[in-house]
């Protein structure tokens, strides 16, 4: 993203525009993965800027937490199942986390073009954006392993899994779950 980071752009009005894309494909069904490869690659082309302010890190922070709460802000009448955003929130906010740190640890080093690894899939009315696992990694994965499920766990899933259709629920590794 050679544009973002470029000494002719204005960093504000750049940034703000892509944190506001960002915020926009995140209302779609975007995979966790695919939106952290969208996100690493912002992020580093803004800190590579000129202009980017040492305190830069803080804007990006409030985004992500301001994007995850946003996202996960809807409450049940069925209690257990008001576990399950909170637990998605940390788990966006920690694969984001990762993302950003190296993000951070490639703007510290000679600029490099690398694909944006993610694809979009046709496979419904709204397409799916997910992360472009066909290339080889030079890196460790990026995907977030969930920890082993609890008793109660497993009983919430089940529970909830009988009101949700589509499939989209615990396990799942969605930034978003579209209506």
């Amino acid at each position: 993203m050679p544009y973002l980071s470029a000494d002719e752009t204005e960093f504000a009005s750049v940034v703000t525009v892509a944190f506001e894309f960002l915020q926009q494909i995140a209302a779609l069904r975007i995979h966790l993965g695919a939106f952290g490869e969208l996100f690493e690659h912002v992020l580093e082309a803004a800190m590579r800027h000129k202009q980017c302010p040492p305190d830069f890190d803080k804007r990006a922070t409030q985004f992500v937490v301001d994007l995850t709460g946003k996202l996960n802000e809807s409450a049940h009448v069925y209690e257990k199942a008001n576990l399950i955003p909170s637990q998605r929130v940390k788990l966006q906010q920690r694969h984001l986390a990762e993302r950003y740190i190296r993000a951070r640890q490639r703007a510290n080093l000679p600029a490099v073009a690398r694909p944006v690894a993610v694809r979009v899939l046709f496979c419904s009315v709204i397409p799916w954006v997910v992360e472009d696992q066909s290339s080889p990694k030079i890196e460790p994965a990026t995907e977030v392993l969930f920890p082993s499920r609890s008793p109660e766990q497993a009983e919430l899933e089940a529970a909830t899994s009988t009101d949700n259709p589509s499939g989209d629920g615990p396990g799942k590794a969605y930034l978003v779950v579209a209506p």
